[in-house]
């Protein structure tokens, strides 16, 4: 674009000097001749003023300083044609002479057309022209009835329009040149400004609506820019609104599927759960009431249904306390507990089955209460699930140690055990719904594959924190929970 605004004016800037130029050289002439004859005839009127028929000193004089103001020739004669007064100091009779007697190319005139000439004194015959170049001619009749001609060389009119024609030449291609160099910074000037509009047009074109216009003119270009930057960071906080709101939708639609999903598997895993303790309570109460099972194994048939029974009650009292959990419909109490009271609680719980599988457990209490704020039901809870799933997977040499570490602000709460380590993958989802790394296990001693989603959920209500860690002995399961609560913040 700079290049075609540049060759633009350059080419205006051509065409008026040359145009200039040829004006000044056909005009001129003309023009100046016209200016020369109204000089002329201004001079002619003077002397009509100025001469009355009598040529005293005085008026001589001022005939001779208006001769060289025109710088030709003043000629004054009465009616017979006798010369009395003559600025060339020109003395003869004035004739009225041919073409052929002047010249070829001497055509000057009186206004009247007379073609003029000169016989000095002895010389009747031979018509003599005041000059031999061409000249200009005023004719003047005056008011004392003598009459008037002025009469200036034409020559030195033509050499002095030449003299201007070819001056001109010099200041037209110094303006010519000045021009370019004029229209070089202009045009870069006016282009600059449009070739950043036209790159922050371009960028927009591909939603970057970073660039801003940087001019800082007032001219038409300059409100453009700055109408542009208005549109842009107007474009650019819609279309940033707009992205978000569609991200947005993006992470409900998504959180939709995960629900939808969850729900599925959730279905899944409950039908399957429920399925197993169903078929035998079914199947062991058809032999009993078909008489297919003998009277002595009634009572070990009969604690199989009610061990199902009352693993079916325990998965629906943890579905239902987990419903409640995810929903944050379940009611909790805060309160100062003791974590010490509440992990001896949590080991008389199990310390029967723990003698009965020769398992060891370690905890040492602190010498000082370890007081935390929090629902003592759910952190009880929490403990109890931990230590359940440790008595399930404990191995090698069958230990469980619980460990509390104290800090300013919030308790950590360790459950270990000895025993196979959990696989990486499966370190985050085993938090999840019915996950059981081994389900056939799972199913042997009796787990629901609830208790620890419950404690994530606790841990979560409670704006704690929770996490497992592989030793190389075993897994170390633990909660942090602040030691202030979200209520006494507030």
């Amino acid at each position: 674009m700079a290049h075609k605004l540049l060759i633009a004016m350059l080419l205006v800037v051509l065409i008026s000097t040359v145009a200039s130029i040829a004006m000044n050289r056909v005009l001129l002439g003309p023009y100046y001749y016209y200016q020369q004859a109204r000089i002329l005839h201004r001079v002619a009127d003077d002397i009509d003023r100025i001469y009355d028929g009598e040529l005293s000193d005085e008026v001589v004089k001022e005939l001779n300083v208006l001769g060289y103001s025109i710088n030709g020739l003043i000629l004054i004669y009465d009616e017979q044609g006798q010369v009395l007064y003559s600025s060339r100091a020109f003395q003869g009779q004035l004739y009225s002479v041919t073409d052929e007697e002047l010249g070829a190319g001497k055509k000057h005139s009186f206004l009247d057309g007379t073609r003029i000439g000169f016989r000095p004194p002895g010389q009747n015959d031979t018509a003599i022209p005041p000059w031999r170049n061409p000249l200009i001619t005023v004719e003047k009749e005056l008011a004392n009835g003598d009459h008037l001609v002025l009469q200036t060389s034409e020559t030195a009119l033509e050499e002095s329009v030449g003299i201007i024609n070819r001056f001109t030449l010099y200041p037209a291609s110094v303006a010519f040149l000045a021009a370019i160099i004029l229209a070089f910074f202009v045009t870069r000037r006016i282009s600059k400004p449009v070739v950043e509009l036209t790159e922050i047009t371009k960028r927009m074109k591909n939603l970057d609506f970073s660039s801003r216009y940087e001019g800082e003119a007032d001219d038409e270009i300059g409100v453009l820019g700055r109408n542009f930057n208005d549109m842009s960071e107007t474009l650019d906080k819609t279309i940033g609104e707009l992205n978000q709101a569609n991200e947005q939708l993006r992470v409900d639609i998504e959180r939709e599927k995960a629900i939808e999903e969850a729900r599925k598997n959730f279905i899944s895993n409950v039908s399957h759960e429920l399925k197993t303790p169903i078929s035998l309570i079914r199947g062991y109460a058809e032999g009993i009431r078909d008489e297919v099972i003998e009277p002595q194994d009634f009572e070990e048939y009969l604690s199989v249904i009610i061990e199902e029974s009352e693993h079916m009650s325990s998965m629906v009292r943890e579905l239902l306390t987990l419903s409640k959990l995810e929903s944050h419909h379940i009611p909790t109490y805060y309160e100062a507990v003791d974590v010490r009271e509440v992990i001896s609680r949590v080991i008389e719980m199990f310390t029967f089955e723990m003698q009965k599988e020769d398992i060891t457990l370690t905890y040492e209490p602190a010498e000082e209460p370890q007081v935390l704020n929090c629902d003592q039901n759910m952190l009880e809870t929490m403990l109890t699930n931990f230590v359940s799933n440790a008595l399930d997977h404990v191995e090698c040499e069958m230990c469980i140690e619980i460990s509390v570490m104290d800090t300013s602000d919030s308790m950590e709460i360790h459950v270990f055990n000895t025993g196979k380590t959990i696989p990486e993958e499966d370190l985050d989802k085993i938090w999840d719904s019915f996950y059981k790394i081994d389900k056939a296990r799972t199913r042997a001693y009796g787990g629901t594959g609830l208790g620890l989603a419950i404690v994530k959920n606790m841990v979560e209500i409670h704006k704690g924190s929770y996490g497992v860690e592989n030793r190389e002995d075993g897994v170390d399961f633990f909660i942090r929970l602040p030691k202030i609560s979200q209520t006494e913040k507030i």
